[in-house]
C-alpha cells in the first residue's frame, strides 16, 4: 500500500509536500518530518490523521492510497472471489 499524498497535495490544492507539512506542524502540531515520512512511504497516516488529511485534502481514502490487488494463493479461493464480483 503506497500513501499518494504527494501527488494528492499537487492535484487537490498545488501544495508541494512542503506545503502541507508547514499547515500540518503550525495548526495540528504535527512534527514536518512525520509529513514527509508519509510522503515518502517510511510511514503511514494513523487513523486519526486519515480522515483530517481526506477533508484538508477533498479526497477519499481511495485517492489517498494506493493498493495493489490481493494475491490469492489459492485458485479455488480466487475463483470464489471473482464469483462474488459477478
Amino acid at each position: 500500500m503506497k500513501v499518494k499524498l504527494r501527488e494528492v497535495c499537487l492535484k487537490n490544492k498545488g501544495w508541494s509536500v512542503y506545503d502541507l507539512s508547514t499547515l500540518l506542524a503550525k495548526h495540528e502540531g504535527i512534527a514536518v518530518c512525520t509529513t514527509y515520512a508519509w510522503s515518502s512511504g517510511k510511514r503511514l497516516p494513523r487513523a486519526k490523521h486519515l480522515d483530517m488529511l481526506c477533508n484538508l485534502l477533498d479526497c477519499t481514502l481511495a485517492d489517498l492510497y494506493e493498493v495493489e490487488p490481493y494475491k490469492f494463493k489459492s485458485t479455488a479461493l480466487q475463483n470464489e472471489a471473482e464469483k462474488g464480483r459477478r
